[in-house]
């Protein structure tokens, strides 16, 4: 009987150690290791995967920035002229120059080694199913613009390799023939469907698309 208080001490001590992790497993934030995020590529390739750096070096017109990448909802790389427009998730916008040449990513198949040159997006995959479209006739001309220009290079890139009608569009041999030697980006947030040779290609915003064939 003497034992007892004993006991209780050790019992009492072991439930608040219990109870002191399970508070530390619930208030530990999410951390950089769950996050997933869509790479998309100038060829045309998406990538949903878990990029293995933490940070963006980004060089700005006032400082050398290291961003974390769970800051930032969006990174659209703009290849003619060398510089990137980073959205925050909280609204703040930032553009400069990312000096980091390569980067490794986990994806379902396994790791990859990506060039930066051949990146064209990156974007939060939660933050991409939230998004919502916004539109305007601005948007909307500057858009079709976008898909005439993907066109007429569809088009040229079928003469030079004698690709018939309903033939796969390369993408890697279309940007060629396109300022920039990249897909241009929808100003509303669509993504292009450039289509098999023939065909318009498309965009995913109702009302951006070319007259004629469908």
């Amino acid at each position: 009987m003497r034992n007892r208080p004993a006991a209780w001490s050790v019992v009492l001590a072991i439930t608040a150690l219990a109870t002191a992790a399970c508070y530390a497993q619930e208030e530990k934030p999410a951390g950089q290791a769950g996050r997933q995020y869509i790479v998309s590529l100038v060829d045309g390739t998406s990538l949903v995967c878990k990029p293995l750096v933490k940070t963006l070096p980004v060089k700005t017109s006032y400082a050398d920035l290291d961003l974390p990448l769970e800051k930032m909802a969006t990174a659209v790389f703009d290849r003619e002229k060398k510089e990137v427009t980073i959205k925050l998730v909280n609204g703040d916008v930032i553009k400069g120059t990312v000096s980091l040449e390569k980067m490794k990513v986990q994806t379902l198949i396994g790791e990859v080694t990506i060039s930066m040159a051949d990146v064209q997006e990156i974007t939060d995959k939660g933050k991409e199913e939230e998004r919502k479209i916004v539109d305007s006739p601005e948007n909307r001309q500057a858009c079709i613009n976008n898909l005439r220009q993907i066109d007429a290079a569809k088009e040229q890139s079928a003469l030079a390799n004698k690709w018939a009608d309903g033939a796969v569009a390369v993408i890697p041999v279309i940007v060629e023939y396109i300022k920039g030697s990249a897909l241009p980006v929808c100003p509303s947030g669509g993504k292009y469907d450039v289509g098999v040779i023939g065909k318009n290609p498309k965009c995913s915003v109702p009302g951006h698309k070319l007259p004629g064939n469908e």
